[in-house]
């Protein structure tokens, strides 16, 4: 057997692929271990086996390694939601967009007892708003606050909104500014407009 020299391109593309499977393992030590190649390569062999990369594959592999994580361990995003308790984390709106249907197809895949349906809004509401589980009751206020706010209420052990309403304006000022203080003591239950 005669060695062949490869083409430039075809070396550049060969290191490319390489590149895009050890990050997919997580670069690991040598030795590498094979099994974990495979098993990578089983989940998206596609996503590994092409040079052409973009956001959109990327998003794509991205979501399927979730999916899959999601269906061998149904209960992993309330693990994270636990222990990480999401007070550093801001995730956008499309979480909700993303985490309800990855829960649905891991319980149909599954067939099992999942989070119920009251469980997957509360976990979509603490990663839409930031907030943990004790600070959700605020959202129920009629007027909008950024997530500082809301935060600086909770931390002053105030969880929901009739706590809120119990609050002096002068307490309300002092942790939600003027205007706002202003605007909810308008609505406050119980007050003449």
């Amino acid at each position: 057997m005669r060695n062949v020299e490869l083409k430039p391109r075809t070396r550049h593309d060969i290191d490319q692929q390489v590149a895009k499977l050890l990050s997919g393992i997580g670069n690991p030590e040598p030795p590498l271990q094979l099994s974990d190649v495979r098993d990578a390569l089983k989940l998206d062999l596609q996503f590994y086996s092409s040079t052409q990369t973009s956001v959109l594959s990327e998003t794509v592999h991205r979501f399927r390694v979730g999916l899959h994580q999601v269906a061998r361990r149904p209960f992993l995003l309330i693990d994270v939601v636990k222990k990480l308790s999401l007070k550093a984390l801001w995730v956008a709106d499309a979480a909700r967009f993303h985490i309800r249907p990855a829960y649905q197809i891991a319980t149909v895949l599954l067939m099992t007892n999942g989070p119920t349906d009251t469980e997957i809004e509360a976990l979509t509401k603490r990663l839409e708003f930031g907030l943990p589980a004790g600070a959700l009751g605020l959202l129920e206020l009629p007027v909008q606050l950024t997530r500082g706010e809301l935060l600086a209420l909770f931390r002053q052990g105030v969880k929901s909104a009739a706590e809120v309403w119990r609050l002096s304006s002068d307490s309300l000022q002092r942790h939600l500014g003027k205007a706002k203080a202003s605007q909810l003591m308008k609505l406050r239950p119980g007050d003449e407009v």
